[in-house]
């Protein structure tokens, strides 16, 4: 009896720093920002001591295996390899790390959250985040408010509410999966009429929120997920008016908020898809083409899509930002890890849908003859949602997003427990030596997630304080923390680079001793991200700075390689051309930079004004 409630207390804290996660992820700007993670990371740190603690002292250990864990499993090794391979450390890490924080909750709501009362929990906490984010995009929309909480939101997003994210068509993919979940629930399961009520007014606030982002991929893959929930609820004559009567109420709805949205109907009415100056999209996904053929078996390298993009970016002044990501889940799987990685990823879904299949096959009973039933609604409305989001992810990086890629995996992880139902061969008893093996992993994956962790936090303090500091020699000395802490990242490196070549630019007598400094940081820099063209930039501004112009023009060549259209690095190669008086080559590259950037472009305005006023290519 002792044993039976220490258990059910740590089911509970596992359910209750579950919920933790995924309330505060999607609350906290989809907790993009490393501290948001880390904070998700420590409550991931609870649930596995409470897990590994539980397997200890059960008396029977059964854990419940889909043929899903094993697609899961291979490709986190796959990552793993490709890590180890790749060439910037320090970006793959991170990536490596945030697969296994989603392995490893997987796993964890897999064998501990299957529960009936556990999985009602978990949808309706989903359904509220779902309905408090929406009704705040809601006020944002109407108040045309700046703000997503204490951050300003990006001009690029005016008129559009993005609730507690910052791009709208992330919060869009949010509601993509959590909308077709609440009009599942809302027709097909075993409520009360309170409960359905409440479940209805999330409906519609979620719909809202939706029209609010204006987000043309959201209403696409939202529209298809419900589509898919409504088509299999139709099949039973019971659900024909109820849903008939929402669907209809729901499209009215939209549409009339959409009638008086401005933005809505420009985004509609001005778009043009294929044409790559009104979407980037389009260029992001050419330029993964591109980079893909490079190494189309194995992949570039974990997170490395956005490294390589500047050496195939178009020259075109719409591709002058950095994209981070592909903006298609599929595809930057494929650039990043290739075919290899790209048949893992797809052999995972092909499982999850046979799981579902098989998961539906065992709860469908009740509502085949017209009833209402929990675990059916459930089944089908993570179903729906995962369709949706799936979707999303063709135009989209919402994998990528930590709040809504750990939503999807709860959806994955309670979908596929439902298997339960149709067969017992899901379940994998463990005894003696195994149970002593399950928690041995599961300790030892704590492990990795606290250090790498206190690691990462220690990096961001002295990070968060350089950001800080009115003082550049402090700045720099907080850096120096941040590098001791954390030798691998490259960003750091060429920061303390960039400042002690700002001091040298100041004229002091000193100045070739700090720019020789700057130089040696920038050739760490160098090792450790050999694709980042801005080290090679300074350093060859560095040879020129102190009358070593012959040796310049390698590191400025190596710096247009790696970004041959970058309006900022055409206009500082003109800067290194008059240095050396060659007029006529930095006129053409002045000229070059500010037909890609002419609105933001003080270098090559002022240096081509120069060369202009005073004939210089012309008595040169």
């Amino acid at each position: 009896m002792i044993r039976e409630r220490i258990d059910q207390f740590l089911e509970a804290g596992i359910l209750g720093l579950t919920l933790g996660i995924l309330i505060y992820a999607p609350i906290a700007i989809g907790a993009v920002l490393p501290l948001d993670f880390l904070l998700l990371e420590a409550m991931l740190l609870g649930i596995l001591l409470l897990w590994g603690i539980r397997i200890f002292i059960s008396k029977e250990v059964r854990l419940l295996w889909t043929p899903v864990c094993w697609g899961i499993l291979a490709f986190v090794v796959y990552a793993a390899i490709r890590y180890f391979c790749s060439d910037i450390e320090y970006v793959a890490r991170s990536e490596l790390l945030q697969i296994i924080f989603y392995t490893a909750l997987f796993f964890a709501i897999l064998n501990n959250l299957h529960r009936r009362r556990a999985i009602s929990i978990i949808v309706g906490a989903l359904l509220t985040v779902g309905t408090l984010i929406s009704i705040y995009a809601i006020y944002q929309y109407l108040t045309r408010s700046e703000w997503v909480l204490i951050y300003p939101k990006p001009s690029q997003y005016a008129g559009r509410a993005s609730g507690t994210y910052i791009c709208p068509n992330h919060f869009a993919g949010l509601l993509t999966m959590l909308l077709p979940l609440g009009i599942s629930v809302l027709f097909s399961a075993r409520v009360s009429y309170i409960v359905r009520i409440l479940v209805g007014y999330s409906v519609l606030m979620m719909t809202c929120g939706l029209v609010t982002t204006a987000s043309r991929a959201g209403w696409l893959s939202a529209g298809i997920g419900i589509l898919f929930a409504v088509i299999v609820l139709l099949h039973k004559r019971r659900f024909w008016l109820p849903v008939a009567i929402a669907t209809i109420l729901l499209v009215f709805t939209g549409f009339y908020l959409y009638s008086e949205n401005f933005m809505a109907k420009k985004r509609i009415q001005e778009n043009r898809l294929l044409v790559p100056d009104e979407n980037r999209r389009i260029l992001y996904w050419n330029g993964a083409v591109k980079i893909w053929k490079q190494e189309p078996l194995f992949g570039v390298g974990p997170a490395h899509y956005d490294y390589r993009y500047r050496q195939v970016r178009e020259p075109l002044n719409v591709a002058q930002g950095r994209p981070g990501w592909v903006h298609n889940d599929y595809l930057n799987t494929l650039v990043d890890y290739g075919i290899v990685g790209f048949a893992i990823v797809l052999l995972c879904i092909a499982t999850t849908v046979w799981c579902g299949l098989r998961a539906w096959s065992g709860v469908k009973k009740r509502l085949e003859t017209g009833h209402s039933s929990k675990k059916g609604a459930f089944v089908l409305g993570f179903s729906a949602g995962l369709v949706g989001i799936g979707v999303h992810s063709f135009f989209d990086f919402n994998m990528h997003i930590p709040a809504n890629a750990i939503i999807a995996l709860t959806f994955l992880a309670l979908l596929i427990s439902y298997w339960r139902y149709s067969t017992e061969k899901c379940w994998v008893q463990i005894k003696g030596i195994g149970r002593l093996v399950a928690v041995l992993c599961i300790f030892g994956v704590g492990v990795i997630i606290l250090l790498t962790g206190l690691r990462r936090y220690n990096e961001e303090y002295y990070l968060k304080l350089s950001n800080e500091s009115l003082n550049q020699k402090d700045t720099i000395q907080y850096l120096l923390s941040a590098h001791k802490v954390e030798p691998q990242n490259p960003d750091t490196c060429y920061t303390i680079g960039e400042l002690l070549r700002m001091q040298s630019w100041e004229g002091d007598d000193n100045y070739k001793e700090l720019a020789i400094k700057a130089m040696d940081w920038f050739r760490k820099a160098m090792d450790l991200n050999p694709l980042d063209p801005y080290p090679y930039l300074r350093y060859g501004m560095c040879l020129d700075w102190i009358g070593r112009t012959a040796e310049a023009r390698t590191y400025f060549n190596r710096a247009i390689e790696l970004d041959p259209n970058s309006y900022f690095m055409l206009a500082n190669l003109g800067w290194h051309y008059f240095q050396i008086q060659d007029y006529k080559k930095a006129r053409e590259m002045f000229t070059r930079s500010i037909k890609l950037n002419w609105w933001d472009n003080p270098i090559s305005a002022l240096y081509l004004k120069i060369i202009q006023e005073r004939h210089l290519d012309i008595t040169e």
